[in-house]
């Protein structure tokens, strides 16, 4: 393997060794490369790996951003003090304020030690 006038030889053994990596580093001034070289059971492993973390984000990134969490966020402690504003609404505003407080108060809410609804 020939990277930028720096040859690099790798024996047949290091190729073929089952369940394990080599990896050769290349520096030619302020880059450097690195080839890794693996089995196919390895590299299956590893893409096994990425692609369950991958769900778990994506999962975890659905659950931030539906429902109570989207608009106010995770609450994370264990009492909470609720100050609703409704003055300025209009009807409409009103009653999507009301469904988005009664779903926090259900999703949130109704686990904590104690709370507050101050109005």
């Amino acid at each position: 393997m020939h990277w930028s006038g720096v040859e690099l030889a790798i024996s047949q053994s290091q190729v073929q060794r089952p369940n394990h990596y080599t990896t050769k580093m290349c520096h030619t001034s302020s880059i450097m490369r690195v080839q890794i070289i693996m089995s196919e059971e390895v590299l299956r492993q590893i893409e096994i790996r990425l692609t369950q973390a991958v769900a778990l984000y994506e999962q975890r990134l659905d659950w931030l951003t539906s429902d109570s969490r989207r608009v106010c966020g995770v609450i994370s402690e264990n009492s909470v003090c609720l100050i609703l504003d409704f003055q300025s609404s209009t009807d409409r505003q009103f009653e999507l304020f009301i469904d988005m407080v009664v779903c926090l108060l259900n999703e949130q809410v109704s686990w904590l030690s104690h709370f507050n609804i101050l109005w």
